[in-house]
């Protein structure tokens, strides 16, 4: 059954990869969180471009399992899970949670957290909206407590490491209707923020949506 959530029309969005059964459209420095059943498809949309987006997810019938970059990094051998061969994140019980199966971007992060309040206070600024208290707000209906920072999966951030271990992070390479697909590996509980980060240079000159289609099956790789 078709249970769109959204159905507004819009106009800046790459082209469906099939019939969608929900979406929802993330405004800037914000978040959600939304449910996706096995084996639906999920897109996650930088709809301007240079705007990174966390990504959490939770095992649907377990909320105590969640991914874990940490396993996932080291059971693909890789900083993130790539299309193909290494290509699924995994939980702490080294359980895959989802798959990616699309990426029109290439540059993601593993590493940092989602932004914290502590990140914006050592600058100076108070009260500044963060990804990880949004997280906290939109995850709090379901029964899951707070934290001081989430170790999200960070999509279009561009970070490196380099050869003396030194994590840098610059401007998004993203483009506008540059996006992510993933596969869901069984029922999860996701969330998914239009980083709130007005900053730094990570998200260009402005914090703009990021959008989210759900899909039960995709007829295209556009």
């Amino acid at each position: 059954m078709k249970t769109t959530i959204e159905r507004e029309q819009y106009t800046d969005l790459p082209s469906a990869l099939g019939e969608t059964i929900a979406e929802y459209r993330i405004p800037p420095g914000k978040a959600i969180a939304y449910s996706v059943r096995e084996n639906q498809y999920i897109q996650i949309i930088d709809v301007n471009g240079s705007q990174c987006s966390d990504w959490l997810a939770f095992n649907a019938s377990y909320l105590e399992e969640e991914v874990d970059n940490a396993v996932t990094r080291t059971l693909n051998q890789t900083t993130v899970p790539k299309v193909g061969t290494h290509s699924f994140f995994y939980s702490q019980k080294m359980q895959p949670l989802a798959e990616i199966v699309m990426d029109t971007c290439g540059y993601h992060d593993s590493f940092f957290l989602a932004c914290t309040s502590r990140y914006y206070e050592d600058l100076g600024y108070f009260q500044h909206p963060s990804c990880s208290e949004n997280f906290d707000r939109v995850l709090k209906p379901y029964g899951i407590a707070a934290r001081k920072g989430w170790a999200a999966v960070n999509f279009f951030y561009n970070t490196s490491v380099d050869s003396k271990g030194v994590i840098k992070a610059e401007p998004s390479q993203s483009q506008p209707g540059d996006c992510v697909v993933l596969r869901a590996s069984c029922d999860l509980l996701c969330a998914t923020s239009s980083c709130a980060d007005d900053l730094s240079s990570i998200n260009g000159d402005k914090l703009t949506p990021i959008h989210v289609r759900i899909y039960q099956q995709i007829t295209s790789h556009a």
